[in-house]
């Protein structure tokens, strides 16, 4: 697969999006949280995925500019045993939600989050998580389309790690700065201890 092909795959994407909010606030956090629970569909070059997703927190697509110098999104992946629902039951993802204010140039300044939790197989490839990233920007309206903090435990870095390659294998995409470049400002892996 080449980087070319996954340009044409997500561009190709198409999607419906559904959503159900509901506010949660077990009285930790000062505002309450709206978690929307949706829907996207994307077309890759072998079928067409359905991709469920939480998403917390700003909209940068509709609510505004996002500013990467203040703006933070976040697009969490997750291993073979769990799925996006485990971000939630955990309190992780209304944790990420409410990051809280930054003190830029002596005041404080709130810093606005947007953190989407995927129900991306561990299976898929590199041209299916850019095609769910950019489904979830053009389609859902839920990313802003800027490069986000992606954080991948576990199996899901095989995605990541195919489009690390294609930024190594593709001289056009080497030049322009690759995928992985364009989609990912900052990669957490995580890996639970031996």
């Amino acid at each position: 697969t080449s980087s070319s092909h996954l340009n044409k795959s997500a561009n190709s994407a198409s999607s419906h999006t559904t959503s159900n909010a509901s506010n949660t606030n077990d009285g930790d956090f000062s505002e309450v949280i709206t978690i929307t629970n949706g829907t996207t569909k994307f077309q890759t070059t072998a079928s067409k995925i359905s991709l469920p997703y939480l998403h917390c927190g700003y909209v940068f697509y509709s609510e505004g500019s996002f500013d990467p110098a203040t703006d933070v999104e976040i697009i969490l992946l997750h291993g073979a045993a769990y799925t996006k629902q485990d971000w939630e039951d955990s309190g992780i993802l209304k944790s990420l939600c409410t990051l809280g204010n930054r003190i830029v140039d002596g005041k404080e300044r709130k810093r606005r989050t947007s953190v989407t939790a995927l129900d991306l197989s561990v299976k898929s490839t590199g041209e299916e998580l850019h095609s769910a990233v950019y489904a979830l920007y053009d389609h859902a309206n839920v990313l802003s389309g800027k490069p986000a903090v992606v954080v991948s435990p576990s199996a899901s870095g095989k995605a990541m790690v195919e489009l690390a390659k294609y930024y190594h294998e593709d001289a056009t995409q080497k030049a322009n700065g690759g995928l992985l470049k364009k989609m990912v400002s900052a990669l957490v892996n995580v890996g639970s201890p031996a």
